[in-house]
């Protein structure tokens, strides 16, 4: 079965928080994005992160006209937080317990299973056990839910 990529989307806040802390932060001019894309925040502001990327939040909501000097509310990811992402393959049994990059591509961000040199997103189950009805470990995109290991 083919499916289309869709953003990650949140399915355990991690340890025992009951949600992810909420940021207002200023954004860079000239950033658009859709929800459930992934942020970074450094020299004072939020940046839509790109491949390769560590990302340290998700943004709620979409934006698609351009801005400037503006603020936007984002989601704080953890170490810890658990992710359902689509791969950049079909994703199997070979790749539990591994951790590998961000890969983004037309405003989809999903797991690189082809890098694991910055390795923030540990597989820790493939839709195929846990929706066998709507994944098969052959599907390209594959599907999993990933733990983030380590942010900026």
């Amino acid at each position: 079965m083919s499916f289309t990529a869709v953003n990650p989307k949140v399915v355990n806040f991690g340890g025992n928080r009951v949600g992810l802390e909420q940021d207002t932060l200023p954004i860079a001019d000239s950033q658009t994005w859709k929800v459930g894309e992934f942020g970074i925040f450094s020299g004072g502001e939020l940046t839509v992160a790109g491949s390769g990327a560590i990302p340290t939040h998700i943004f709620r909501n979409t934006r698609t006209v351009a801005e400037n000097s503006t603020e936007v509310t984002v989601d704080r990811l953890e170490v810890g937080t658990q992710l359902e992402m689509y791969c950049s393959a079909a994703v199997g049994v070979a790749n539990l317990a591994i951790s590998y990059d961000l890969v983004v591509a037309a405003n989809k961000h999903a797991v690189n299973l082809s890098a694991t040199a910055d390795a923030e997103f540990k597989v820790v189950r493939l839709a195929a056990d846990y929706e066998p009805e709507r994944n098969a470990t052959a599907d390209n995109p594959g599907k999993c839910i990933v733990e983030i290991q380590k942010l900026v």
